[in-house]
Parts: C-alpha cells; structure tokens; sequence
C-alpha cells in the first residue's frame, strides 16, 4: 500500500494521485523505501496533456532536480528519466503498468514486466516515491493510478516463481508431445503387426 502526502495541487488516496488545477502539482510517499530494496509500480492515465514525472527521490522537497531516477510521461509518450530523460520514448496506454526496481546498485525499469533500461547507482539510498508535473501540464483529473510499493526482494521471489512455472508449463507441454508420439507409435506398431497377420 502507497500513502502519499499532498505537497501542492492534487488529491491523494492510498493508490491515485489527482491533479486538481492544471498547475504544477507535487505528493510524495509519506513514508520511505527500506535503504536499497525498493519496486515502485504504478499506471499512468493516457492524455497528450499530461506532463509528469514519478520515481525515486532521496529528498521529496518539491524540487525536479533531485529527482534523478523516474518514468517521465510527455505528450502521449513514456521514457526512463536518469539524470535526464533517456530515449527512446515508448507508446503506452491507460493500463501499462511501469515499474522501478531498486536492488543492490542498480535500478531496472520496466513497461508490462519488459525491462527497458537499467541505470547504475550507489547501494543503499533510501528513497522515497515522488511524483511532480511541471508547468507545461495542462492536465486536470486522474493521473497516477494503482499505486503499489514494495521490497524489491518479493518482486525477485515473484520473478522466481514465475520463471518456474513458465518452466513447469514447458515441460508439461514436452510430456503431452511425447504421450502422443508414443501413442502414434503404438498405432503404428499394431498397424505392422496387422500386416504380418
């Protein structure tokens, strides 16, 4: 569960941010990640207007320049932003969920589980969740929706878990084909046995 705190021009819930004036707005995570094991996932309504940024910031002040690590949305389009955004810039929709994780000296960025970049960073921060738009955002209404924060150690337990079942779904698939070779082997064992009959 996410629990934000409303710095400037926008409704906060558990799990949505609401810009409410079509001016700069701000909210942070009440709360802090636990030093260098972070996921921040979160969907992000689709309209050409908005204009935001949502990541991980050691110092939630309000403040674009310390906000070195987040997904930056612009003009329909999504890219990772470290120290600056990156390109190339990625279609999404109202239901893709981006994610940051944070592990060790790294953090990965993802778009619907696909990794997209991966950026180096010293071990350990503590960060928390922030999210900012900036006077370019003309956007009223809902902006960031579903908002989840967890250790990045279950998001690696579920990566685990997945993988194994993708594995387990694999070798199953393996053993239906070799129970219907068999079986056309056998059909054609009784067929030649008939023939010598």
């Amino acid at each position: 569960m996410a629990v934000f705190t409303n710095i400037r021009n926008c409704d906060v819930s558990e799990d949505t941010i609401i810009e409410t004036t079509g001016n700069p707005a701000e909210a942070y995570s009440t709360d802090p990640f636990a030093a260098g094991n972070a996921v921040l996932e979160f969907k992000v309504h689709y309209d050409e207007s908005i204009d935001l940024l949502i990541g991980f910031n050691p110092a939630p002040t309000g403040d674009y320049s310390y906000l070195d690590e987040a997904w930056y949305i612009s003009s329909g389009e999504a890219k990772p932003y470290s120290s600056g955004p990156g390109s190339p810039s990625y279609q999404y929709n109202s239901a893709t969920v981006f994610k940051m994780v944070y592990a060790g000296t790294i953090i990965q960025y993802y778009m619907d589980n696909v990794l997209i970049r991966t950026s180096v960073v010293t071990a350990d921060q503590v960060f928390y969740a922030d999210f900012e738009t900036n006077e370019y955002s003309s956007y009223i209404g809902e902006c960031v929706t579903d908002i989840l924060m967890y250790a990045a150690s279950l998001f690696r337990e579920c990566v685990e878990f997945d993988s194994l079942i993708t594995t387990l779904v694999s070798f199953n698939s393996l053993l239906t084909i070799e129970d219907s070779f068999d079986s056309e082997i056998t059909k054609i064992l009784a067929f030649d046995s008939s023939l010598e009959d």
